[in-house]
């Protein structure tokens, strides 16, 4: 009987241990939790997307027939992570917030790509890896009165293949329109 109960507490504890060790691994150094931005309401969210595991696997082999580099880029990503929010409000604890999470970035090791400060209008594009694989990308855009624009890639990037993703030609005419 002593066997028995001690059984299921063991599967118990196995099933936790790979459970919670798999989700340690699954998420790369390049990850950024976007949600940890502060000044933001689910009614300010124009677009929110979420691909990783299984939909960026068909997202890849829907490239696969239409475009050989976005194929071969994509079977190499983890996840992708889009989130736009309207900002016609003036929202200053969000501009400090992008500001902070900029710093931290920069902080923790990423390394600053693109920086521009345009009145209040703010861009960053940053990145985490080495010069022959990045582990991840994340981009930032503040403009105060019309949107923030937030994105985070993690996967294997390879450092020539940036220019592809963020021009955002991989799956065709796809235009951010980030227009300043």
């Amino acid at each position: 009987m002593t066997t028995l109960t001690r059984s299921p507490f063991r599967l118990a504890l196995l099933a936790s241990t790979l459970l919670f060790s798999g989700m340690a691994n699954a998420q790369s150094r390049g990850f950024v939790d976007l949600d940890q931005i502060r000044g933001l309401s689910q009614s300010d969210v124009t677009v929110d997307i979420n691909l990783g595991g299984w939909i960026m696997a068909l997202a890849s082999q829907a490239a696969d027939d239409r475009n050989d580099d976005a194929a071969r880029i994509m079977r190499n990503l983890e996840n992708v992570r889009v989130r736009v929010f309207n900002t016609e409000r003036g929202n200053r604890e969000l501009e400090e917030s992008f500001a902070d999470l900029s710093n931290t970035l920069a902080r923790d090791g990423w390394d600053t790509l693109v920086k521009v400060r345009d009145g209040d209008d703010h861009v960053d594009v940053m990145v985490m890896g080495s010069e022959d694989m990045l582990e991840g990308i994340t981009v930032l855009v503040m403009s105060p009165g019309n949107e923030a624009v937030m994105i985070n890639i993690t996967g294997e990037i390879n450092p020539r293949d940036v220019a592809t993703l963020l021009n955002g030609n991989m799956l065709g005419n796809i235009d951010l329109d980030l227009d300043f």
